[in-house]
């Protein structure tokens, strides 16, 4: 039967299944992290927004 999927033995069975799994994890820890950059990205934006309406100059108005 594993001859038959491309596979010699069962250890070279194993050796694919492993290999998919740490493929399978690699990619959850990537979209983990390219979640976390983009939330932290998001903030940081929204920071950077506040402390440029914070520092903008008052302007006075004319008495009049």
């Amino acid at each position: 039967l594993l001859e038959m999927w491309g596979w010699a033995s069962y250890a070279d069975f194993e050796r694919a299944i492993i290999g998919l799994s740490f493929k399978i994890e690699v990619k959850g820890l990537h979209d983990h992290v390219d979640a976390r950059y983009k939330a932290l990205d998001k903030r940081l934006a929204a920071l950077e927004a506040q402390k440029s309406v914070d520092s903008s100059p008052a302007v006075d108005a004319p008495s009049g």
